[in-house]
């Protein structure tokens, strides 16, 4: 059996196809999809939602549904007017209206996922063998136990009518039979119960496992790829299915537990049928009432491409009024300005001119389906039900000596023909749904294998480390016109760029903002793949280097940093993971980032969590701010609380400022200060949220740890880096626009010495 690991992060079964293409979804008029719906949201006419609120993705109907759809072209699509909603729909083929074919036709889409079914089935095995098994024994006795039972109430009746014509009950076995009857029952309720308490334990596990699973899939993802808008829907949808994945197998489970308690059911009514004259008759006229409410059952959601367009902008001025009287952030503005008036005289203006139709999609597509419930078929429904009893009293006027008889034989195949016939309507349901299971859990699997956008080196490259003989020194880099656009833009950051950094050397680039100083940055690292040129480092193409060994010889800090939702010690450690217990330089890194100060004055000091991912909760405590068990919680009134109308409060999050924001992970970047992989340093701003004083001490603890190391820092604070500076970049305009020395930049009076002298200006005492 395979360990853990090798079982958490497998690749596609051999021959499964590729992961789902996003598409649409079609009806008559639908309720909210559990497929894709392309929605015009009433507060933006113009703008496409890909689903409404509370519904979720989901793949398409067919794989062609909403190819070429055209909502204008009445052939190939219907209009209805849903009050201030122009609702259009894909047409579909009559013969997909008929539930066999619609059957058939999910069934067939969904076998592309069959093979990722399989590994799921075989994964949830593995992480709980004996409690499946449990799951799935239950299941199968369950499935046959509802056809026992129908068994043993045919033989109760063939006693009673063998007692009817005979004058003489064989009371033996009629006890033999009730007692077997109602073990049966019993016997199913057992399995329920089994699988009950079984079902949640193994749901447990699964979503745990693809928990880790999904982590591992987004983790893995680079920069671009991770900003992909098609790779972020494709991980948030399958992110909020991962706790599907177990409901999708035991439906699996479910159509062939179904499919034997089908079977079951089947046989026993065949063999009722043969008994009597009449039940196969009664069996006829108990199907007809299923059967068309069945196929008469109105399409509950879209089975192609669709759409709604809003049609009234007196519509769409309400809800623009309704959201500036009751969202927080125009509260200032309303108020300040006395558009309290206003507002409500408009809105009621409004909602005149728009009358009735005042609703949004769903409130007027539920309306339209209530409207439009009845029609001839249903209104003969009673009837259709009402058949066999109409049979029954012809019947009794023709022979009413079997009257008790006959009302037995009829109130024991209707019961189970009901049965029976509820349980063929299930498994259609199931049927259909399973399509959708199936391509979910292909989804699921499929995201471990989403391609990057930036790839790694061929695996037989070098990676970048100093022959053993040879003394540490920092990295090389070079330049040769390189230019560089931001994916899903036509915009060049950066232009023909070329420039050298030998190693050890102090660089500084300098610009305003927006001159591609931090993108520079982020090209060393290779979190974006260049566009035009190449960049070398060390005499090598960065394209040849593994990405693993080019950042493990970097550090860096970004300008635009985040801290990590975990405790202030991890965050630190996560500089370098490989020393992520070792206190001491823990210790040593927040002190080098200035960090000391303000950590051990926290409460819980380096155990402290700025954000706490999971919040303590409270409710009752009424309105204000609270302490308990060491935690601050902030009640408000409402309603949301379970009892007392009360609502809850969650534990506030620790409030530091900017700086310490920065210095702590300043500290993180200072993990890799003693480690010998680290050949280039590189700050991004390092200083921009310090006061001078902190500043200064940074800039000098900066310099005290250059040793041989290649340094680069970007910044639009001129002075108390540049002096030092082995070379400067002034950038401008997407290129280079000087570089060299300080002395040497100022003796050139270009645009370096007009940007150092306008910061020095502020300073001089004769201005």
């Amino acid at each position: 059996m395979e360990s853990e690991s090798q079982l958490r992060f497998r690749g596609p079964p051999p021959g499964a196809p590729p992961g789902p293409t996003p598409d649409m979804n079609k009806s008559d008029v639908p309720l909210p999809p559990l497929g894709p719906a392309l929605v015009l949201p009433d507060n933006s006419v113009g703008s496409l939602s890909p689903f409404p609120p509370g519904s979720s993705p989901d793949t398409p109907s067919s794989p062609t549904a909403g190819q070429g759809f055209d909502p204008t072209n009445p052939a190939t699509s219907k209009h209805v007017n849903l009050g201030v909603w122009d609702y259009y729909e894909e047409r579909a083929p009559k013969l997909n209206r008929v539930p066999i074919v619609k059957i058939y036709r999910r069934v067939t889409q969904g076998l592309s996922g069959a093979p990722f079914a399989w590994r799921l089935m075989k994964d949830v095995i593995q992480l709980a063998p004996v409690l499946v098994s449990v799951y799935l024994a239950c299941m199968a006795l369950s499935a046959i136990m509802p056809a026992v039972t129908l068994y043993y109430s045919s033989r109760i009746f063939q006693v009673i009518k063998d007692a009817v014509e005979k004058r003489d009950v064989d009371s033996s076995l009629l006890i033999k039979i009730a007692v077997a009857r109602g073990l049966a029952t019993f016997f199913q309720r057992v399995c329920t119960y089994a699988m009950q308490r079984v079902a949640p334990v193994i749901s447990l596990r699964v979503r745990g496992f693809f928990a880790e699973y999904i982590l591992q899939a987004h983790a893995r993802l680079d920069v671009p790829t991770f900003d992909d808008n098609e790779v972020r829907s494709l991980l948030e949808t399958v992110a909020s299915d991962r706790s599907g994945a177990w409901e999708a197998l035991s439906d699996s489970f479910t159509i062939g537990s179904t499919f034997l308690e089908l079977s079951a059911q089947a046989l026993v009514l065949l063999g009722i049928i043969l008994e009597s004259n009449d039940s196969l008759l009664l069996v006829i006229l108990s199907l007809i009432g299923p059967v068309t409410s069945w196929w008469n059952k109105p399409i509950r959601r879209p089975e192609g491409a669709w759409i709604a367009k809003m049609n009234n902008e007196d519509y769409v001025r309400m809800q623009g009024l309704k959201k500036v009287a009751t969202e927080r952030n125009h509260r200032k503005e309303l108020v300040a300005g006395n558009l309290q008036e206003y507002i409500t005289q408009q809105y009621h203006a409004a909602r005149a001119k728009v009358g009735d139709n005042a609703q949004d999609f769903w409130e007027a597509r539920r309306y339209m389906q209530t409207k439009n419930a009845g029609n001839p078929i249903s209104l003969a429904m009673p009837l259709f039900r009402d058949l066999p009893q109409i049979v029954f009293a012809l019947r009794a006027i023709h022979t009413p000596v079997s009257i008790p008889l006959s009302l037995a034989q009829l109130d024991l195949v209707q019961q189970n023909v009901t049965s029976f016939s509820h349980q063929l309507e299930n498994f259609s349901h199931i049927v259909e749904g399973i399509a959708y299971s199936f391509q979910s859990i292909e989804s699921l699997y499929s995201i471990i294998d989403i391609p990057n956008h930036i790839p790694d080196a061929p695996s037989d490259a070098l990676p970048l480390t100093l022959p053993l003989d040879q003394k540490a020194k920092g990295l090389g880099i070079e330049f040769r016109n390189v230019s560089f656009k931001y994916p899903g833009t036509s915009k060049y950051v950066i232009k023909n760029m070329s420039f050298t950094i030998k190693p050890g050397q102090l660089c500084v680039i300098v610009g305003e903002n927006g001159a591609a100083k931090s993108t520079s940055l982020k090209l060393i690292l290779r979190l974006y793949e260049v566009d035009e040129g190449e960049i070398l480092i060390d005499g090598r193409d960065i394209r040849t280097i593994p990405l693993k060994s080019l950042r493990q010889c970097a550090s860096v800090l970004f300008q635009d940093f985040s801290n990590f939702p975990l405790s202030i010690r991890e965050n630190i450690a996560m500089g370098s993971p490989l020393h992520a217990e070792d206190n001491a330089r823990i210790q040593e890194a927040a002190r080098l980032g200035g960090a000391s100060q303000f950590i051990d004055a926290l409460p819980e000091q380096m155990e402290t969590y700025l954000s706490r991912p999971v919040q303590d909760m409270a409710g009752g405590l009424g309105f204000g701010q609270h302490t308990l068990l060491g935690r601050q919680f902030n009640t408000s009134k409402g309603g949301w609380g379970r009892k007392g109308g009360k609502r809850g409060g969650k534990a506030q999050d620790m409030e530091v400022s900017g700086g310490q924001q920065q210095r702590l992970a300043l500290s993180r970047t200072f993990m890799r200060s003693n480690d010998e992989n680290v050949r280039l340093w590189m700050f991004d701003e390092p200083s921009a949220s310090l006061d001078p004083l902190a500043e200064f001490n940074l800039f000098e603890r900066l310099r005290d740890m250059r040793g041989t190391n290649t340094m680069i820092f970007s910044t639009h604070r001129y002075g108390g880096l540049t002096r030092y500076a082995d070379l400067i970049l002034c950038l401008k305009d997407a290129r280079v626009a000087e570089m060299g020395t300080h002395d040497e930049l100022m003796g050139r009076s270009g645009n370096y010495a007009q940007l150092y002298n306008v910061q020095a200006q502020a300073f001089r005492q004769d201005t």
